[in-house]
């Protein structure tokens, strides 16, 4: 099903692959006719729901407007959102299929069309359509990134205190 989706695969810890991503991205957004739309997760993995964490800027490189749209489960009892300290996916899987109702809402939100500096900085861009999106659901932003959640698993895998994990790890790669 995925195929169908015609996706661009990404590997986190390849530098040739992200930079190869971006370039797809890139062509994508230059040929509107071919593509018509690009989706993209800006966060790059499943967080909680309870904020949303840093973007990642490779998707907002090539400075085009861009429409986000948010997704909001409506249901009491959370099945969607898998992360390392909750249930397993297995269950989660289990506890979608035998649910009867499923309350989601879809919100396209108004296209967003960067500033001059947007264009120019990634990371500005992202933080503001970020900001937009966590206005429209509600919930706060963090500047923890994809990376320091891996680090705050990993911790707690080590029986160490999950805040022990924590670097911030944008603040360091960005003095790199």
């Amino acid at each position: 099903i995925l195929a169908i989706c015609d996706p661009i695969y990404v590997s986190r810890t390849n530098a040739e692959s992200r930079k190869k991503t971006i370039d797809l991205i890139k062509q994508r957004v230059n040929h509107p006719g071919k593509w018509p739309q690009t989706m993209i997760f800006p966060e790059g993995t499943c967080t909680n729901r309870q904020c949303l964490i840093t973007f990642k800027g490779g998707p907002f490189i090539p400075g085009h407007s861009i429409q986000p749209v948010v997704i909001k489960y409506k249901n009491h009892l959370d099945t969607y959102s898998w992360v390392p300290s909750g249930p397993k996916a297995s269950t989660l899987f289990w506890l979608i299929l035998l649910r009867l109702h499923h309350r989601v809402e879809v919100e396209f939100l108004p296209i967003y069309h960067p500033s001059e500096e947007e264009q120019q900085n990634s990371r500005i861009f992202a933080a503001n359509v970020r900001m937009a999106m966590a206005n429209a659901l509600n919930i706060p932003t963090t500047d923890h990134t994809y990376e320091d959640c891996q680090l705050m698993v990993a911790a707690a895998d080590s029986n160490l205190p999950r805040n022990s994990g924590v670097v911030e790890y944008r603040k360091i790669s960005e003095k790199l």
